[in-house]
Parts: structure tokens; C-alpha cells; sequence
């Protein structure tokens, strides 16, 4: 029996597949790749050759990164695509360049520069052992479903309670921003931290934040596919609402993009790995323009030519993860003093005295010795917290640990109905894991927990149906009653 063949005879029919828009994306994204990741690394080889080792094991991880994101990106893993483009930008081409134009003289030190070489490569080694994981079959979840896996609008949306709260809610933070919305990151911030003590501050800007964001993106998605227009029209202009209030001049760059592609992949699918990639090149491309909203005065232009485009506090992980290392060789290991501050950040300080601070605190001075620093939110990736707590045991146990959460929760939600908490979850975590990965821990672990909450409660209030009067059945049996 012969095959099938196409029109001149040549190729079997079914084999024969038309090449799309997506397909020359993905070919031209990779190419990019590979030809910056090239280019960066024969340059510091080329300029510094006493640094021909480190940029040959740099260029090595940034090659891992590259065909890790290529897999995600064929096989539509959204959070791993997001890991393996943070290592492929923060360290890889990032410490590249920096190293070539001499950002930072922590890397001077060759026993502290190949130490944190070891840890990115373990990072992406780890990240490539949780692709494997995820990429295994997602057995459906069996049994009735509970309130995280069914879907959340399709058979008992009720937009009245959720419309009430979202609106109520977003007042209250419009009074409380006020002119501040369109004014800096830093003066919006102060805002909230003159009136709250640091759990109020979490409270407010994780949760309460996301909550009105996400509840109208709820509610914009249910009132399209149930055909409401009048409830569309009120939930878009809350989304309008919620989007002045998250607007990336007020709001920390973090924040604007997790919400921003919270929406994106709420709209168009919750595993679209290419709109995800498109994204994430696009902001790095216009991250020096929000630079401009840091502080209230706007005259500062970040300037940046492209062969110094990384070398900026922006991508300054691999810097601070040497640093972190150098930290413990003049003092001493944490010993979990760290991570516990993380796991009960919502503790205040006022009660727990010895709480533990975050490295990119214990490093702080020691990076401003060396080289200028506008500001004190430092990176601080998980391989840095883990090594500072117990060394490369700590780095290897708190980065697999990551990425086992990342791996178990988007399986979860591949598992799960549309539209259900976990499929809306799933929409938040790429950028949560761009957070971890980046760190600090304690702010992506509170916001995590943050947005989680804000979402249970929008996709709660959707589900809760609000009577207008006594039950129907309770008049029928009053009327009963009165005529006996």
C-alpha cells in the first residue's frame, strides 16, 4: 500500500505542514538567541582574554537556556520558558557583558567569579531536569472536582457580588493613591507606607492590588463567554480602573508586568508560550524607559548604547549572588536564618526581634563601597539565598525546590477545567517565577501568597449568588401557611 502523496508527487500528503506566523517567531526569537549569546561571548573572550574560561562556561549555560527554551516554547510550558529565558538573559548574557566592560570589581575575585559560574550552571541544569518532569503525561484529576479545579464562570457565575466588591475595593485605593498614580513608583509607595506599618504594605499593594486586576479580568471573561454585554461593559470599565491603579509609573515594574500577563494569558490561552516569549522581549527592550518613573522627577533619561545595554543594575543577579558568596567567606553561614524570615515573612520585626534580613540587606554595604547604587532593592536569586544559608547543599535544595512547585502546579492546572483557580493561577506564576528566580525570596513568597488570595476570593465572589428578597421557596410555603 502507497502513501499518500501531495501534488507533485514528491512527499508523503500527511507529513507536508504549512509554515506559519508562529513558526518563523519561534525560528527568528531562537536565531536572535544565538547570535547575541555568539557575539557576547567572543567579544569578553576577545577584549579580556585572561576571561576566556568564564566566557566559555557562560556561553555554555546560555546555550543549556537556549534549547530549554526552545523545548518550552514548542511544547507550550509558559513558566519554564520564563526560567529559561531569565537564565539565558541574567546569566548568561548579562554577566557577559558586564564582566567585558568591568560593571562590577566583585569580579576581580576569580575563586568568587567561578563559584557563582557553578551555581547558574546548576540553576539551568536543574531547570533542564524539571522540563523532563513536566513534559511527562498530566493524568486528569479523578473523582468531583473541588473549588481550585472546576471552572470558575461557565455554569454558575453570579457578576453581582464580585462587580460590588471589585468596585467598593477599587475606591478605596483611588482615595488612597490619589495624585500619587501618576506620579512615581517611589512617591505611590510612600502613599501606602505612611498609613500602613510592612504587612499593611504587602497587604495593599499584593494583594488588594491584584485582587481588583484580577477580579475584573474574571469578570470580563465571564460575562463574553455567557454573551452579557451590559456586564462586560461594567467589568471593562473596572478593568480600566484597575489598570490605573497598577499602571507601571506607580506600581514596581514586577507587579505592572505579572498582572499585565496575567490578562494576556487569561485572554488567549494560559499556556501561550510564544505570547509570553513576545512579551518578555519586549520588556526588556523598553525596561530603561520605566526607569524614567523610579523617583518624581522625570528629567533623567536612562541612555544606554547596546554593547552596554546589561551592564545596569536591572540584570545585576549574577553580580549580587558573587557577592553573597564573598559575604560568607568573610562571615559565616545563615544556617535557615533566611529562609524561616521568608516561610513567616507576615511576622512583624516588632515581635520577632533576631528575625533574619534579606541578603541583598546583609550585602548592601558592601556593594555600595564598590560601585554607585541608586537604590536598595538589590537582587537576590534563589541560588544566592540557598548558598548563604548552607552553601552549595542550600543553592541545589532551595533552586529544586522552586522548580518542583513550578512543575507541580502548572501540571495541576493542565489538569484542571477552563477557567478554573488553577488555570487562572497558572496565568500569574511565569512571572512569579521570574520574581523567585530573581528574587528577593520574601517578596515573590509574599506575593505569591498575596495574589493567591486575591484570586480566590474574585473567583469566590463570582460563584456567590446574591437574593434580593426571601427565597422563592419561602413565600410559597408562607402563602401556604396564611391559607390554612
Amino acid at each position: 500500500m502507497s502513501l499518500p502523496t501531495d501534488a507533485i508527487g514528491q512527499y508523503p500528503a500527511q507529513t507536508v505542514k504549512n509554515i506559519g506566523v508562529g513558526d518563523v517567531f519561534d525560528f527568528f526569537a531562537l536565531l536572535g538567541a544565538c547570535l547575541l549569546l555568539a557575539w557576547e561571548t567572543w567579544d569578553l573572550a576577545a577584549e579580556r582574554p585572561e576571561m576566556e574560561s568564564v566566557a566559555i562556561l557562560l556561553g555554555l549555560n546560555g546555550a543549556a537556556a537556549i534549547a530549554g527554551l526552545w523545548v518550552s516554547l514548542r511544547r507550550r510550558f509558559p513558566t519554564l520558558l520564563a526560567s529559561f529565558y531569565f537564565s539565558y538573559i541574567f546569566f548568561s548574557i548579562a554577566p557577559l557583558q558586564q564582566i567585558r566592560v568591568k560593571f562590577d570589581p566583585i569580579f576581580n575575585n576569580d575563586s568568587v567569579l567561578f563559584a557563582t559560574v557553578f551555581l547558574c550552571l546548576m540553576l539551568t541544569a536543574i531547570a533542564l531536569g524539571a522540563l523532563y518532569f513536566r513534559a511527562r503525561p498530566a493524568s486528569a484529576i479523578s473523582g468531583p472536582r473541588g473549588f481550585f479545579s472546576r471552572s470558575s464562570y461557565d455554569c454558575d457565575f453570579h457578576p453581582l457580588s464580585l462587580f460590588i466588591a471589585v468596585a467598593v475595593v477599587s475606591c478605596a485605593l483611588l482615595a488612597l493613591y490619589g495624585s500619587s498614580l501618576l506620579i512615581s513608583r517611589e512617591t505611590s509607595s510612600a502613599a501606602i507606607a505612611d498609613q500602613f506599618d510592612r504587612i499593611g504594605f504587602v497587604f495593599v499593594s499584593a494583594c488588594l492590588n491584584a485582587f481588583v486586576f484580577i477580579g475584573a479580568v474574571i469578570g470580563v471573561l465571564a460575562a463574553k463567554f455567557n454573551n452579557n454585554r451590559p456586564w462586560l461593559l461594567a467589568f471593562l470599565l473596572l478593568l480600566a480602573i484597575a489598570e490605573l491603579i497598577s499602571n507601571p509609573i506607580a506600581t514596581a515594574r514586577f507587579r505592572a508586568s505579572e498582572l499585565i500577563v496575567f490578562a494576556l494569558l487569561a485572554f488567549f490561552g494560559w499556556n501561550n508560550a510564544r505570547l509570553l516569549l513576545a512579551f518578555l522581549l519586549t520588556g526588556v527592550a523598553v525596561s530603561p524607559i520605566f526607569n524614567m518613573f523610579r523617583t518624581a522627577i522625570w528629567g533623567e533619561v536612562d541612555r544606554r548604547s547596546f554593547d552596554t545595554f546589561f551592564a545596569h543594575i536591572d540584570f545585576d543577579a549574577f553580580a549580587m549572588t558573587s557577592y553573597a558568596i564573598h559575604h560568607v567567606g568573610q562571615a559565616a553561614y545563615g544556617y535557615g536564618s533566611n529562609l524561616l524570615a521568608t516561610l513567616l515573612f507576615f511576622v512583624p520585626r516588632a515581635i520577632w526581634t533576631d528575625k533574619g534580613l534579606p541578603v541583598g540587606i546583609l550585602v548592601f554595604p558592601q556593594v555600595r563601597y564598590y560601585r554607585a547604587v541608586g537604590t536598595d532593592v538589590l537582587a537576590s536569586p534563589p541560588i544566592a539565598e540557598g548558598f548563604y544559608d548552607y552553601g552549595y547543599i542550600g543553592a541545589f535544595l532551595l533552586t529544586a525546590a522552586l522548580f518542583v512547585a513550578f512543575v507541580f502546579l502548572e501540571r495541576r492546572a493542565q489538569a484542571a477545567e477552563p477557567s478554573s483557580p488553577l488555570r487562572l493561577m497558572a496565568c500569574l506564576l511565569p512571572m512569579l517565577a521570574i520574581l523567585a528566580l530573581r528574587g528577593t525570596l520574601t517578596v515573590a513568597y509574599s506575593e505569591f501568597w498575596g495574589n493567591f488570595v486575591a484570586l480566590t476570593i474574585a473567583v469566590a465572589l463570582a460563584r456567590l449568588k446574591i437574593r434580593v428578597g426571601p427565597p422563592l421557596v419561602t413565600l410559597q410555603r408562607a402563602r401556604a401557611d396564611a391559607e390554612k
